[in-house]
């Protein structure tokens, strides 16, 4: 059993300027390739990552250990998609050379994020990371800022912050210069306290879109409509039409809540009158997956049903339960009481009723694949 010398390119660049695809296997591959990566693009950290590795190896194998070096590739959309494409790779080295474990080659940080995904599939013994040296001269440091913000990633990374925080300073100012000359009068913040407070504003908004990855998501959501609207999928009406049935339910129960001259109480309506709408556009939603899986896929929509009675019980019981709050609250007569506990039982009813068949069709769909 031999031990990996990994090598791993995230971001491809090995695919994108040499057109080699991976796992390049060998220590001779691994010098043709870096080799024909240098001199595509001779300040590639991936190259010396890759020289890295077959030093590594020689030295090993003068040793005379049983090594032997590879390089994994992922894909320029980094994250989920190349993590996958690693993984796969990885997972037919192993195939191939059923190593006992490995060490891990990195350029750079980043690399080192599929480590988990390495330490699954093989243990890593030791992980090394290649540094590439650079003058320390004031010119040299200049010169690789600049051209480290020419990538497209690091000037994502460290631009766009920067850029949100003069935005965000000089919009608030210029702002609070427009109010003081249409509003004299009026009362207005310090400047420079505005400013901070919309810069932190800001940049809370950016980090919390960056960490739930919400653009990632918006771009997928739009990937998936415009599949299913050039397939004419029936999915895609019931989605639009559950999107409108969302908006005039939110409209119908605000005015709905407008017959209350209370806040609390309005706000309790309006969430009560929503639930039914929210209900009535999720079933919507699913009985279109339903009908496209059963005339178009030609499958099994048991599931779906069964997701429906769920979400209809899970509706009721949640109507019923603000009902009953209601009536604690002082909000609406008592002799709602009676009504809202029996709509309660019947939203918990249908929601036990449904999960039970939603557990005996799983159990039973596994006993077919076994």
């Amino acid at each position: 059993m031999v031990t990996l010398i990994i090598s791993v390119d995230r971001d491809d660049d090995v695919g994108r300027k040499t057109g080699e695809k991976g796992p390049i296997i060998g220590r001779d591959e691994n010098l043709r390739v870096a080799n024909k990566l240098i001199l595509a693009d001779p300040e590639d950290s991936d190259a010396n990552a890759i020289f890295g590795a077959v030093s590594i190896y020689d030295s090993l194998k003068n040793e005379g250990k049983e090594v032997e070096v590879v390089t994994l590739t992922g894909d320029i959309s980094v994250g989920l998609k190349s993590d996958e494409k690693i993984r796969e790779e990885l997972l037919s080295v192993k195939e191939k050379l059923n190593p006992r474990d490995a060490i891990l080659v990195s350029d750079g940080e980043e690399d080192e994020f599929i480590l988990p995904i390495i330490t699954s599939i093989v243990p890593v013994i030791h992980v090394k990371r290649i540094i590439v040296k650079q003058s320390k001269g004031l010119e040299s440091s200049y010169y690789i800022l600049v051209r480290a913000l020419r990538d497209e990633k690091v000037a994502r990374k460290i631009m766009v912050p920067i850029a949100l925080i003069l935005l965000a300073y000089s919009i608030s100012v210029f702002g609070l210069i427009l109010w003081k000359y249409f509003f004299p009068s009026s009362y207005y913040p310090d400047p420079g306290t505005f400013g901070f407070a919309f810069v932190l504003l800001t940049l809370g908004f950016y980090f919390l879109l960056r960490g739930f990855r919400v653009g990632t998501r918006i771009t997928n959501s739009y990937r998936r409509f415009k599949n299913a609207f050039m397939e004419a999928k029936i999915s895609i009406t019931s989605d639009l039409l559950a999107i409108f049935i969302v908006i005039f339910g939110i409209i119908s129960s605000f005015d709905a809540s407008s017959i209350e001259k209370e806040i609390f109480p309005a706000i309790a309506l309006f969430f009560q009158n929503l639930v039914l709408w929210i209900v009535f556009a999720v079933v919507v939603r699913e009985a279109g997956i339903a009908f496209e899986t059963l005339f178009h896929k030609k499958g099994r929509i048991r599931g779906y049903l069964i997701g429906i009675s769920l979400v209809i019980g899970l509706g009721i019981l949640v109507y019923g339960a603000i009902m009953y709050i209601r009536v604690l609250l002082s909000f609406i007569s008592p002799a709602f009481n009676g009504p809202s506990l029996i709509i309660i039982g019947m939203g918990l009813a249908l929601s036990i009723f449904s999960s039970v068949m939603r557990r005996l069709l799983y159990e039973g769909e596994k006993d077919e694949l076994q």
